[in-house]
């Protein structure tokens, strides 16, 4: 037999995108048999060194519990207790909290200033907050798929933050392996510092353009 549902869609405004969420009341008249079951997004893994040379990651999860039985509870929760977002002024349902912590020494010789190759780092530490559903085992399987298409989407949104923030990372790294001497290592480490300054404005302003370019995407 043929499965109703009834559609209703919110759009929930987060610290980083519009989100979508989907939910599927169930009655006693619907029929249960045949629903597909969506698995619920696998968790954002830790990283470990990264095989690219000078650079680490780690990526850490964190989730707030969040209680109800309808899209609006879920959606009072999250905007109750999602992490806030001081740039937008509101919490969000999910966050990524990302940073590039550089290091770096000199060498000194008859030719000038140099990078010491064997002392470059670039490390990321990201921290991703997300909503866990506490009901999330007492409720339908329709529920649980539409629950399941909004975690995996949030997912995808803020493990792109971090890959925006690695990708960046790289070529920081990348950029100190290709410099070559300087008269001093005072002028090297000023040239570096405003690289890196200037890397740091390119990324915040490329995260934002991500956050701004997904929620017109979900508005359209």
């Amino acid at each position: 037999m043929k499965i109703q549902y009834i559609l209703l869609l919110i759009i929930f405004l987060m610290g980083c995108t519009g989100q979508t969420v989907y939910v599927h009341p169930t009655s006693p008249e619907q029929e249960v048999e045949e629903i597909e079951i969506i698995p619920p997004p696998d968790p954002i893994p830790m990283n470990v060194p990264e095989t690219f040379p000078g650079l680490w990651v780690r990526v850490d999860t964190r989730y707030y519990y969040i209680d109800g039985n309808t899209t609006q509870d879920l959606t009072n929760e999250m905007q109750l207790k999602g992490p806030r977002i001081p740039r937008y002024d509101h919490n969000s349902a999910g966050a990524a909290t990302w940073d590039i912590e550089k290091r770096h020494t000199t060498l000194q010789d008859s030719n000038g200033c140099k990078i010491n190759q064997d002392e470059i780092q670039a490390y990321v530490p990201v921290l991703i907050d997300l909503p866990k559903w506490v009901n999330y085992d007492k409720v339908s399987q329709a529920e649980k798929n539409s629950w399941n298409k909004y975690l995996i989407y949030l997912h995808t949104h803020e493990k792109t933050h971090a890959d925006i923030t690695i990708k960046y990372a790289k070529e920081y790294v990348t950029y100190l392996r290709n410099l070559g001497y300087f008269a001093s290592c005072d002028e090297l480490n000023k040239h570096v510092d405003e690289y890196y300054n200037t890397m740091r404005r390119n990324l915040e302003r490329e995260q934002s353009q991500y956050d701004e370019d997904e929620k017109n995407g979900n508005q359209s």
